[in-house]
């Protein structure tokens, strides 16, 4: 399954503080105990962009070998 990393955008350095507000998509993931990948990808723009992976219980291998087929095409 391929999901955002992120509910939002990232907050400036200055409001470190308020990350628990976007990062929905990634706790529930880490509490079921899913084997997850979060590769950055390149958006052309000054924002960063990344892309959270899910697999099954015990798909760790298939996970890395997906986000080295994604990182691939993602460099162009």
């Amino acid at each position: 399954m391929a999901l955002p990393t992120l509910l939002g955008f990232p907050p400036t350095i200055d409001r470190a503080r308020d990350i628990y507000r976007i990062r929905g998509l990634t706790s529930q993931v880490n509490l079921a105990g899913l084997p997850a990948l979060v590769l950055p990808i390149p958006s052309g723009a000054r924002l960063p962009a990344s892309l959270q992976l899910l697999g099954p219980h015990g798909s760790e291998d298939r996970l890395l070998a997906a986000g080295a087929v994604i990182e691939a095409a993602v460099r162009g």
